[in-house]
């Protein structure tokens, strides 16, 4: 069973598009996790406590995808090479 994400409870795009802007303005790359390609990361309810929290599971499996995309992360590429295959905005 896929787990509930926060895009299904609140306005997801009116959160990301000021987590969009606060970062441009502030010059801070910005990644959003929650939208991230599920053939990469697939999050279920047994990743999660709860809606905040992850399970020790959840924390191995996001732990190791956050490391990979950190670690190759060059300074030339924006979020768009690691992230999104659901017609997300990016900068």
């Amino acid at each position: 069973m896929k787990s509930k994400r926060t895009a299904e409870y609140v306005n997801y795009d009116v959160f990301y598009e000021y987590m969009k802007a606060y970062s441009k303005i502030n010059e801070i790359e910005y990644y959003d996790f929650k939208l991230y390609r599920t053939d990469l990361l697939d999050m279920e309810n047994a990743d999660f406590l709860d809606f905040h929290y992850l399970s020790g599971q959840g924390a191995v499996k996001y732990s190791t995808v956050f490391a990979d995309v950190m670690t190759s992360y060059d300074g030339a590429h924006s979020e768009s090479v690691h992230l999104m295959n659901r017609g997300m905005k990016t900068n």
